[in-house]
């Protein structure tokens, strides 16, 4: 079984075999297939530039220390997250 830091490696260095829109409630998300063969087939990928909505700051940065922290107090309840540049 693949340890969550090889999910990350793979989520980072994964060929994209497409892109296409995500049905998810995120706004502005979407789904990637990954080439064959890997650890997933795909992820839900989100753009979430810092700043606030509806009274709340979000950030990709909230979302990847969220993942951190949840592997820390080891409750297994965020997927993986981390930050890819396409």
């Amino acid at each position: 079984m693949a340890t969550t830091a090889t999910f990350e490696e793979f989520l980072r260095t994964a060929k994209i075999e497409r892109t296409t829109a995500c049905w998810c409630w995120c706004v502005g998300a979407s789904a990637r297939t990954f080439e064959p063969g890997g650890l997933a087939n795909g992820a839900a990928v989100k753009k979430v530039k810092p700043g606030k909505r509806d009274g709340f700051f979000e950030s990709y940065k909230s979302e990847i220390a969220s993942h951190k922290l949840d592997r820390l107090l080891e409750l297994n309840m965020v997927p993986p997250t981390v930050e890819i540049r396409v």
